[in-house]
């Protein structure tokens, strides 16, 4: 059996992919989708976010975005196919956004992550995130506290030129 081929692209707004990006979310995390089918629509319409998704040759499995606002960007939802965990796509997808960011004159990141979530807290550390803060009673269903999470990207080996 062959390995399907992997691409990591920019989203369009006109794809109207919101669906298949809420499946994602619901699948792929241990809450279900934090946000609904109608703020995906609503995200993914707003022309000043960014977004980039990973796909096979037939499905989206993954996507990665936020939005870039002057030098600061925020995360704003990553989520991999259940089948493609453990592959590094997620880092490959983040680090896409952040070579955007980048590209943006962007130097400072931020993004919130539920405290239970300790996987995700550890694969941001990696990625050069700090814990700078909490976020009480952020998430709903169930209720949890979000810890808020900063990345200066300069500072970064890794993404220095």
């Amino acid at each position: 059996m062959t390995e399907k081929k992997l691409m990591i692209r920019a989203y369009v707004p006109e794809e109207e992919l919101y669906r298949d990006f809420f499946e994602l979310a619901t699948q792929s995390f241990a809450h279900g989708s934090p946000w609904t089918l109608r703020q995906y629509a609503d995200t993914l319409a707003d022309t000043q976010l960014k977004f980039f998704v990973a796909e096979t040759e037939d499905t989206i499995i993954g996507y990665a975005g936020g939005k870039v606002l002057l030098d600061e960007a925020e995360i704003y939802s990553v989520a991999v196919a259940p089948d493609f965990k453990n592959r590094q796509l997620a880092t490959q997808l983040v680090r896409t956004f952040i070579e955007y960011c980048k590209s943006q004159g962007v130097e400072v990141m931020y993004l919130e992550v539920r405290q239970s979530n300790v996987p995700a807290r550890n694969f941001y550390k990696k990625l050069g995130f700090k814990e700078v803060g909490k976020r009480p009673e952020y998430y709903r269903h169930p209720i949890e506290d979000a810890v808020l999470m900063k990345c200066t990207i300069g500072k970064l080996e890794h993404y220095e030129q």
